[in-house]
């Protein structure tokens, strides 16, 4: 069996594991590492701090999402003219039956 990583080198030490490349084996990459066999993508390799948001996310309601959102903006950011005023066709639009 050979793994090849994308971003690093691994070479199979013959007693069935794997070692990953420098850095990626101690978390102290910061980007994604991805393992392919056989060329096909099979795992990919995270920090910690990645694999915590990621739990996180998924235990978030959409709810909870709205109310982190709506919590962090600024009314006064939202203030002032509307940025789409020059854009938006001011006719009436066109008329539909709706029969």
């Amino acid at each position: 069996m050979y793994t090849r990583l994308q971003h690093g080198t691994s070479d199979h030490d013959g007693a069935g594991t794997t070692r990953l490349g420098e850095g990626a084996a101690h978390g102290e990459r910061r980007d994604a590492v991805g393992v392919t066999s056989n060329g096909q993508p099979i795992a990919a390799v995270i920090s910690i701090e990645q694999l915590h948001a990621l739990e996180h996310a998924r235990t978030e309601t959409l709810a909870e999402v709205i109310e982190r959102t709506r919590s962090r903006l600024n009314a006064d950011d939202l203030r002032g003219p509307d940025p789409w005023g020059d854009v938006r066709d001011p006719s009436p639009g066109r008329d539909i039956a709706l029969d």
